[in-house]
């Protein structure tokens, strides 16, 4: 007990410290901006990083913590025995066979340790993400500017502030699936119920459907990541130009657009498989992916530069040297104006 009330004590102070810190911090910047009578710059920052910061923190701390409670209640689910009586008298089993993880996953401990993992999660998500705010604001703010780009036909003002927010959403949330569909996974494992992966997968577990679940929603983001690389093309440097360039075009963009299909075919897949129960489905398709990947992204296009457009490259890249010609002339304008 008494080592428990040191190890509060000293969290308490290392808190208290950190507080300190961070407002000493806060206090110097307001001063240096007092100094040039732009206060109310200091407090448009502090209050849209404030909003930010505890916006996703909450949605980093909802996703993990909702996510290992369902994992809690699948672990307790497949137990199956009761453990206590009608008068709540201790069942004791002489076949004795849950681990002391299970056991653990039944006590109360358990919802405080998952609170504690949720939280340290949730300030990873909005540690990585309170920075962007500026990003939400352009977003928020955000004006046409009358000129099309010449292979999508969108107005330019797309490029200047909705597509550096979806990138940012897009790369956010991927970060929390991610880690949510790990911490879960481990959470699984920890049960030494090694048949959840490589036992009989026609029987279906509430577990296997959880990580189904999770996976396929990694896969559905990701189909949304390859539309937004799509468009990020006309920002590509590998070319002779900066921008789009024959490969980008005949190549990556079709890549991008066989990989969003691809992608989806597996979450579909994935998600099949929770009622249909066929594992290799679901490792076909994601191998079928990862082969997708490597040919598409990166063999394919390397090859057409290389055979296609290398040879007679002048010729091939003239209409988008054209192309870069008048982005600068529209560039210019704008400025101008």
């Amino acid at each position: 007990m008494k080592k428990i009330s040191t190890t509060v004590k000293l969290a308490v102070f290392l808190g208290i410290l950190f507080l300190f810190s961070v407002f000493a911090n806060l206090y110097t910047e307001w001063l240096w901006f007092k100094s040039v009578d732009y206060q109310n710059v200091f407090l448009i920052v502090l209050t849209n990083k404030v909003i930010f910061y505890s916006t996703f923190f909450l949605i980093g701390f909802l996703l993990f913590f909702s996510n290992l409670l369902i994992a809690r209640r699948n672990l307790e689910k497949e137990d199956g025995r009761p453990r206590q009586t009608e008068e709540e008298r201790e069942i004791i089993y002489l076949d004795r066979s849950d681990s002391p993880w299970n056991r653990f996953i039944q006590g109360p401990l358990s919802r405080w340790i998952f609170l504690g993992v949720s939280l340290l999660g949730a300030l990873i998500v909005a540690s990585a993400s309170a920075d962007n705010w500026l990003v939400l604001q352009q977003y928020l703010n955000r004006v046409t500017v009358g000129i099309a780009d010449p292979v999508f036909s969108k107005d330019l003002g797309f490029y200047f502030f909705n597509l550096a927010f979806y990138r940012f959403i897009y790369n956010t949330f991927m970060m929390v699936l991610v880690l949510v569909a790990i911490t879960v996974g481990i959470v699984y494992m920890m049960n030494v119920s090694f048949d959840l992966f490589f036992g009989d997968w026609q029987q279906l577990t509430a577990a296997k459907s959880h990580l189904a679940v999770l996976l396929a929603a990694i896969f559905i983001l990701k189909a949304w990541g390859y539309k937004l690389a799509s468009y990020e093309i006309l920002f590509s440097p590998s070319g002779i130009v900066y921008g789009a360039t024959y490969t980008d075009i005949f190549a990556k963009l079709l890549s991008y657009k066989a990989l969003l299909v691809l992608s989806l075919i597996v979450a579909a897949v994935i998600l099949a498989n929770i009622f249909v129960k066929r594992l290799k489905w679901i490792l076909y398709s994601i191998g079928a992916w990862v082969v997708a990947a490597v040919v598409l992204g990166g063999i394919y296009p390397a090859t057409m530069q290389k055979l296609v457009v290398q040879p007679n490259e002048f010729n091939r890249e003239k209409p988008y040297i054209e192309n870069r010609k008048c982005d600068r002339i529209h560039t210019q304008g704008i400025r101008l104006g």
